[in-house]
């Protein structure tokens, strides 16, 4: 019920994406990003639509990116 500040270092999701798409971290161009928050589940989750977790809310607010 307490609000949490969140701090996800933009290098740490470029080193992710290098490592899944299998290329160099000079390939990863974050200015081609058109939604760069969005919330999902992992596929098959059938937890995550139904169940005692479907019944939580999660609130998100002030988005931003900084230097």
């Amino acid at each position: 019920g307490a609000w949490h500040d969140v701090s996800i270092p933009i290098d740490t999701v470029r080193q992710q994406v290098a490592r899944r798409e299998k290329v160099g971290l000079s390939r990863i161009d974050l200015t081609r990003v058109t939604s760069p928050f969005v919330i999902a589940g992992r596929p098959g989750s059938a937890g995550l639509v139904t169940g005692k977790i479907a019944q939580n809310r999660i609130d998100i607010d002030a988005i931003h990116w900084e230097k």
